[in-house]
């Protein structure tokens, strides 16, 4: 009986796509990421970090990309001016953030969030 699995089918195939799915037809998933520094004082809008250098260099994705955090991914939007985003929740509390939420960049792996993603698949077991 399978439990939990990578979002995409195995480690490495996480996407854009493939979260969007993922929270479209199974609802809320853990996103794994990196945060940078400014993470912790995150107030509020979209957050966006450094752009990684394999972006900067239009290099291949990195195999294997290190991640330090969890949070709860649940929903995506995009801002009047087209910055696409995710709907995150955060451990931190509610005095964090946007109440707890905060919103990061869509579509580009900042801080890798779109690189290791899982999801669960819920048993329901009687007693």
């Amino acid at each position: 009986m399978r439990i939990y699995r990578f979002v995409g089918g195995y480690y490495g195939g996480c996407s854009e796509r493939a979260m969007m799915l993922e929270v479209m037809n199974h609802g809320p998933m853990i996103a794994n990421f990196e945060p940078t520094n400014e993470f912790m004082y995150y107030e509020g809008g979209v957050f966006q970090s450094e752009p990684a250098s394999w972006i900067v260099n239009d290099e291949e994705k990195p195999e294997w990309q290190k991640v330090s955090h969890s949070v709860l991914l649940y929903g995506w939007g995009e801002t009047e001016d087209g910055l696409k985003y995710w709907i995150c929740r955060n451990s931190w509390g509610p005095f964090w953030g946007e109440d707890g939420d905060f919103r990061i960049v869509r579509g580009v792996d900042d801080s890798a969030i779109e690189s290791y993603s899982e999801a669960a698949d819920p048993v329901i077991v009687y007693l």
